[in-house]
């Protein structure tokens, strides 16, 4: 089902998301701010 893949891929790109600003907030937090971005 190609619907399904969809889903997959959103829920994909909204996990990615979730971890690169959860990486940039720790990085933050450490006191080193996150310049070049993929």
């Amino acid at each position: 089902m190609p619907r399904m893949i969809t889903i997959f891929m959103e829920l994909k790109h909204l996990i990615i998301a979730a971890i690169v600003a959860n990486a940039a907030k720790s990085g933050l937090d450490s006191g080193t701010t996150v310049k070049d971005r993929p």
